[in-house]
């Protein structure tokens, strides 16, 4: 993950490039275990699970992987 912004959004990279997702209320931060961790910390690495479309991508939870 490159940008962490509470309640806004996330930017983390991909294959093709950085990738921007909205990070709304309802969105988890989760570890391996699926416990609620602390808040997110640039540099982590995550899996973002998401819905909506590529220009609304909208963030449903994020799986800290560290």
């Amino acid at each position: 993950m490159t940008t962490y912004e509470p309640g806004k959004t996330i930017v983390v990279k991909s294959e093709e490039g950085p990738v921007s997702f909205a990070l709304g209320t309802a969105a988890r931060v989760v570890d391996g275990a699926v416990n609620r961790t602390a808040p997110l910390r640039s540099g982590q690495k995550v899996r973002v699970y998401y819905s909506g479309p590529t220009e609304k991508r909208v963030v449903e939870r994020v799986l800290v992987e560290d």
